[in-house]
């Protein structure tokens, strides 16, 4: 544990949640269970390198779709904030491998940017300082005993490769996707998990669904969704292949929110199963099943007849296909923040957000839930019951929990609904394990530091540590060209 002066020389606060989540928030999930989590369960915090690195510009970075989503229109993000410095990881990623290793973590996630690597997302020239940046971070991540986790795809996608093929939605991509992770695996030997990539869903969903994030494109999430899984299978299946005496394990990350049926009544039992799979089962089914969820083909057939459309929005998976990605996994990972209600809604296409629409579900909360600064509801209960549904319908696999997080608005350190939020969320993980047998092996917090929250910002906290600057500015935070600083 930092001493004060130790917090103020680094320009961080280790917030007294940290020190509670770490040291006691533990205890409470032990003794609420009356009991403790299994010999070498990993404990660990997750980054990602946009959030984290800024340096947007040098050592032959090339451009990426959040730098240009951003720069083309500050206006997109709280207090018109970027990412060009953000936490200037770059620069002083063995300060945050310090801080995370100060805590006792046995694993710590980061992220690969792409454009780092190949600047223009091809192959071609090969970025040499970027990848040794990577290696450097990844020798320091083990030099203290800690699992290096490392994710290729964090939402960074080279601004050329969406420029000349339209991204994700191009079967293109899936070699290209290939040929950038060869390059990766091939040097950073040191790898304990590899991520293929990080939740398709808001990628697809949110990038290329309902425009709300980079590259704000509209109406082709299927086609997204398709290819992003293809992608995810030809990587997983490269691995196996070409690095046949690796002991790394990989697998993709999924989103995984949790929906209660708002009533009992067998409508709305259907509609939360239903939303459930075309939020997870659209990713995890092809993967852990083969094929498309029955659900989502027949609902989107459905749209298709009522629209009197000649071809479904949700494009067909080959036979050949289907077994390609079928089994690409050594585990699941799993990001989980979120329950709410789900409710038959199939016919009502008013004022609905695209999921919603496609599902024929209508989403609520319940008021009285608890809400992060953010707006979002989380439930102890939500939690238990997100993996348990995620055993018992993709047959038990082992489940790394990659992200789990409570955002609050950062004007104070004594963070008590974060301590209570972690309490329940520990607590829900160990009874998941002890009393519902499923075979989660960690559980990564996010995150390290309050970071870029996307098109939120800096005005959400997530961070286990903040900057001291958070307590002496009105706004949290003393800001660099919009970017936050802890110089």
């Amino acid at each position: 544990m930092f001493s004060a002066n130790d917090c103020i020389t680094n320009s961080w606060f280790l917030s007294i949640t940290t020190a509670v989540i770490i040291f006691c928030n533990l205890c409470y999930a032990f003794e609420e269970n009356n009991g403790s989590f299994p010999e070498g369960f990993f404990f660990g915090a997750s980054t990602s390198a946009y959030q984290i690195e800024g340096a947007w510009n040098i050592d032959g970075k090339g451009e990426n779709i959040w730098d240009h989503f951003i720069h083309e229109n500050p206006m997109r993000i709280v207090n018109n904030d970027n990412a060009d410095v953000a936490c200037d990881s770059y620069h002083k990623y063995k300060e945050d491998v310090f801080l995370a290793a100060s805590l006792g973590f046995s694993a710590y996630r980061i992220s690969i940017s792409w454009t780092r690597i190949l600047p223009s997302g091809y192959m071609g020239i090969v970025n040499e300082v970027g990848l040794k940046y990577y290696e450097d971070l990844i020798d320091e991540i083990v030099k203290y005993n800690m699992k290096a986790v490392v994710t290729l795809y964090h939402f960074d996608l080279p601004q050329q490769l969406q420029k000349d093929f339209g991204g994700w939605t191009n079967p293109k991509l899936i070699d290209i996707f290939v040929d950038y992770s060869r390059i990766v695996i091939e040097r950073l030997e040191k790898v304990d998990y590899w991520i293929t990539l990080n939740e398709p869903k808001v990628i697809c969903n949110y990038g290329y669904g309902s425009g709300e994030i980079a590259p704000g494109l509209k109406y082709q999430e299927f086609e997204c969704a398709k290819v992003v899984i293809m992608s995810h299978a030809a990587v997983y299946r490269m691995y196996k292949n070409e690095f046949p005496n690796r002991k790394a394990k990989m697998a993709i990350n999924l989103d995984c929110e949790w929906f209660e049926p708002k009533t009992t009544s067998s409508k709305d039992i259907a509609a939360a199963q239903r939303i459930l799979e075309f939020e997870i089962g659209i990713f995890a089914h092809p993967i852990f099943k083969g094929g498309w969820p029955k659900a989502v083909k027949e609902r989107m057939e459905k749209r298709r007849l009522m629209e009197n459309s000649a071809i479904s929005q949700l494009p067909k998976l080959t036979e050949k296909e289907i077994e390609f990605i079928n089994g690409t996994f050594d585990f699941l990972g799993v990001n989980h923040y979120v329950t709410q209600y789900a409710e038959d809604d199939s016919e009502n296409n008013v004022g609905r957000k695209r999921n919603e629409i496609n599902a024929g579900v209508l989403v609520t909360v319940d008021p009285p839930w608890n809400k992060n600064s953010l707006g979002s509801t989380v439930a102890m209960w939500g939690a238990r019951n997100v993996f348990k549904w995620l055993k018992e319908t993709y047959n038990n696999p082992e489940i790394f929990i990659c992200e789990y997080g409570y955002s609050d608005n950062g004007t104070t350190l004594e963070d008590n609904e974060r301590i209570r939020f972690s309490r329940m969320y520990l607590s829900a993980f160990h009874d998941a394990i002890y009393k519902d047998e499923v075979r989660i092996f960690g559980a990564m917090t996010w995150s390290l530091l309050d970071n870029f929250e996307w098109t939120s910002g800096y005005s959400s906290h997530f961070g286990l540590f903040t900057s001291i600057k958070m307590i002496l500015t009105k706004r949290g935070f003393r800001r660099s060209q919009h970017s936050f600083s802890r110089s």
